[in-house]
């Protein structure tokens, strides 16, 4: 995994969890996101009326994570180091003081009404369709439904993702080496089993459907994946699932279902699944328990609340060949040699969104 024998002891922990998409599983990022990309913008065309906006809509395959939209005022915003919005990407015009005055650091206060931090590669769709549908509205001096646009996206990804048979997952049926890069999956596999070996407990926990982690383990890691791990589970609804949960439930979502060796679940709770896990486990029941993810609020941060290490799996910093990865317990002091995309002022050391999230928490 990206960087996690640099920075955790992995021996030392007696349970061990893996987020699924861009942390156990890798993409090729360019290629999903543009799936998505071109997915939500055919729904928003045939389904919701945004046609005219969206015509010349583009994808962008520079995106990062971190930037936060701004609903009331229609454009999106970088972050700077101290959480707060800097840039503005579509208008050019200045920060709004409602805005500007909204603490982004803690992801309870940072989805509001009037904003959504974009934090996965999902979400990243959202970024290069709202700035070419608001900026076409400006240049056609047409009115913009900012709320409406957000509403209708909501939907657009709850369909893709949402629906087995959607256009999404049939082209990744289609052609799975396109967009599931399958370069490090006998190195993860190999963690895995060498962690159960050494008698930690080990769990993947998803917020994706089971049909979707099906789809892309068997492209990835091909049949008999779920033997490898102690319990498996999917539409975890993290961050949820790391705040009291729900009752787990079969694969089938037909009845309640207590964890169990080798059960695959949906839903449930962080406490059920780490009590199970504990007791499966062969390193003692205080050991600690680690988490793999790499959502901010979703996985990190969420984890770490409930009393979770966590290690945060960074595609950015991944493809970068000067991270420097041995660095990182130094966090309070960021080395000359860290990646861009973790400082955004390399020479005078100005900690980027990322940094800054991780530093915080």
């Amino acid at each position: 995994m990206t960087g996690a024998d640099n920075l955790f002891r992995l021996e030392d922990y007696g349970v061990v969890a893996f987020d699924m998409d861009f942390a156990f599983a890798k993409y090729n990022v360019e290629a999903i996101t543009r799936l998505v990309f071109e997915q939500s913008k055919v729904y928003l065309q045939e389904r919701c009326g945004w046609k005219p906006l969206l015509e010349k809509a583009e994808f962008k395959g520079e995106l990062k994570r971190g930037a936060v939209i701004c609903k009331k005022c229609e454009d999106i915003f970088s972050i700077d180091s101290d959480g707060f919005p800097r840039l503005q990407a579509a208008s050019g015009l200045p920060v709004p003081d409602s805005l500007r005055l909204m603490p982004m650091m803690n992801p309870s206060k940072g989805r509001t009404e009037n904003s959504m931090p974009l934090s996965t590669y999902f979400e990243l769709s959202i970024e290069s369709l709202f700035v070419a549908a608001s900026t076409a509205a400006k240049e056609q001096s047409m009115a913009f439904d900012a709320h409406r646009f957000f509403k209708d996206m909501a939907n657009a990804l709850d369909h893709l993702f949402g629906d087995e048979n959607s256009a999404y997952f049939d082209a990744i049926r289609q052609n799975p080496s396109k967009f599931v890069d399958s370069s490090r999956a006998s190195k993860n596999m190999e963690v895995v089993r060498q962690l159960r070996a050494g008698g930690a407990a080990v769990a993947l926990i998803s917020n994706s459907f089971p049909f979707y982690v099906d789809l892309i383990m068997n492209c990835e890691f091909g049949p008999g994946w779920e033997k490898e791990f102690d319990l498996i589970i999917g539409n975890a609804m993290k961050p949820l699932f790391f705040q009291g949960g729900s009752a787990f439930m079969d694969k089938l979502y037909m009845k309640e279902e207590e964890p169990h060796q080798g059960a695959y679940l949906v839903r449930g709770s962080d406490s059920q699944a780490l009590g199970f896990l504990r007791r499966v486990s062969r390193r003692g029941r205080q050991a600690p328990a680690l988490y793999v993810g790499d959502s901010i609020e979703g996985d990190v941060v969420a984890s770490t609340r409930a009393g979770w290490d966590a290690v945060a799996i960074i595609e950015e910093v991944d493809a970068m060949p000067t991270a420097n990865w041995t660095a990182l317990p130094a966090i309070q002091r960021p080395p000359q040699n860290w990646p861009g995309f973790f400082l955004s002022d390399a020479k005078n050391k100005t900690p980027s969104w990322w940094f800054a999230r991780l530093q915080h928490y």
